[in-house]
């Protein structure tokens, strides 16, 4: 969040600042599956060890921003970044797509890296990053999650919101800023699809879509920025002008504690 990270346990938030070892209180952007609790912010990264929070030398070049990330555990840790794949750590170096902007990441059930560019969707193989021809006439996709069925599902801004199942590829068609302005998405553990967009719009996918999922008690929310589950199955939801809210039902409301929070979640 801004100001640095919050934690819930089940019963009450617990804050943590730069008092705790965090360097600054800049915007964290959260580690997909990783195990070892590393937070990246955009040019350098924070681990926390369960008791402290230590500074991570990614031994990243300063022209490259980091876009996306993936952990598979404390030594195998890759960044997408501005300019390629980067293997990060001591010897840390870039191990594919050199000059693309790399947007999202996702290791699959099978251990293959899936890798969305700007310039399209890559399979790593031992050979290096494929271009996935099945894929090929896809529209730029911003983000990118796996499902339970061994599928991807993609957000192509300005585009709406596609399923490759290993098949064949699947767009959906949907209303409003659903269709176009897609900016968050989320598998939950039953298998559900969640999307977010501008102008506050939340979806559920369960075999068809439930639209217009109302985000009640905070008009003022521009845009979703992320979604998560907790331990309980709850989905959680930061946005952009509105703060942190949970699912209850088939609506969202506020958690007042975290009404000036955001922006990631995970």
């Amino acid at each position: 969040v801004k100001g640095g990270l919050v934690r819930w346990d089940g019963q009450r938030f617990e804050w943590f600042g730069v008092a705790d070892g965090l360097p600054d209180d800049s915007i964290l952007l959260p580690c997909p599956g990783d195990a070892t609790r590393l937070w990246l912010s955009r040019d350098t990264g924070v681990h926390h060890d369960g008791e402290r929070f230590h500074n991570v030398d990614l031994h990243l070049p300063g022209d490259r921003e980091i876009l996306s990330a993936w952990s598979d555990g404390e030594h195998r840790l890759l960044l997408g970044t501005s300019s390629g794949v980067w293997r990060a750590g001591t010897g840390g170096r870039c191990i594919g797509l050199e000059g693309v902007g790399v947007l999202a990441l996702f290791r699959d059930a099978d251990g293959c890296l899936w890798v969305s560019a700007e310039n399209g969707i890559y399979r790593q193989s031992a050979d290096g990053f494929q271009a996935f021809a099945a894929l090929a006439g896809m529209p730029t996709a911003q983000k990118m999650v796996g499902d339970h069925a061994g599928g991807l599902w993609f957000i192509c801004r300005g585009h709406g919101v596609y399923q490759w199942d290993g098949r064949r590829l699947r767009e959906f068609r949907l209303d409003g800023a659903l269709a176009s302005q897609g900016s968050a998405l989320h598998v939950d553990r039953r298998g559900a699809v969640w999307l977010g967009a501008w102008g506050s719009a939340l979806s559920r996918f369960d075999g068809h879509w439930i639209r217009s999922m109302p985000l009640d008690s905070a008009p003022e929310i521009r845009r979703v920025e992320s979604l998560c589950e907790g331990s309980d199955g709850e989905v959680w939801l930061s946005t952009w002008g509105g703060g942190v809210m949970r699912v209850d039902g088939d609506a969202a409301y506020r958690v007042e504690e975290l009404a000036d929070c955001g922006l990631y979640l995970w």
